[in-house]
């Protein structure tokens, strides 16, 4: 779990969205999110909640990654989550460390505690070579609502506090179905865990002192 005190990459600047509201209140249709979820979506919703391994509807594999980022969004079950894995799946973050498939639910989890409203936005998903697909610009946000436990670092109590964490990109490698590998780059200095940590008052300690 070492690589989780050092979220290493670049930052860069984030775009500023525009709201747009019509005069005189006539009601104009919104643009649909870059990160809504895909229609099609809701056909697949209850064959994945049944938990079925025998599934005979097929996802692509951008339907995958993004049914998985939004079962995230709402909170979805550990075995819910779990068999978008392959039982051998990693998740890679900056060449510092590597989580299995199940410890990066159970991490995930545990978030889901101190953060009620834990989001995952995304900029777009999209497959860039057969089998590897692109998350671009997932920001992760929340609100501190519950004691926040990361590693064996002291409990952090709720805050209050809402907490926007700088973006990352995501390769994932999808073999038969089911991700096999997630590769995570940070684009800022606070991202994942350890960001949230931080940004709600937390102190990371250097391993090497």
């Amino acid at each position: 779990m070492g690589f989780l005190f050092f979220p290493g990459g670049k930052k860069t600047e984030k775009k500023s969205g525009k709201s747009t509201k019509n005069k005189g209140g006539s009601k104009k249709q919104s643009k649909k999110p870059k990160n809504a979820a895909d229609p099609s979506e809701t056909i697949f919703e209850s064959q994945f909640s049944s938990h079925s391994s025998s599934s005979s509807i097929k996802l692509t594999n951008e339907q995958l990654v993004r049914y998985y980022m939004h079962a995230k969004n709402r909170h979805a079950t550990t075995e819910e989550l779990l068999p978008l894995f392959h039982e051998t799946a990693t998740v890679k973050f900056d060449d510092q460390g590597c989580l299995t498939a199940v410890q990066l639910v159970t991490e995930i989890h545990k978030l889901y505690q101190a953060f009620e409203d834990l989001s995952f936005s995304f900029e777009s998903v999209k497959e860039v070579r057969p089998g590897e697909v692109l998350v671009e610009q997932l920001v992760v946000s929340g609100t501190h609502t519950g004691n926040l436990i990361f590693m064996d670092l002291p409990a952090i109590p709720a805050s209050g506090k809402h907490v926007v964490l700088d973006p990352e990109r995501v390769w994932v490698n999808v073999e038969d179905g089911k991700i096999a590998k997630m590769d995570v780059m940070a684009l800022g200095n606070l991202t994942g865990p350890p960001g949230l940590y931080v940004s709600v008052g937390g102190k990371l300690q250097n391993p090497c002192e």
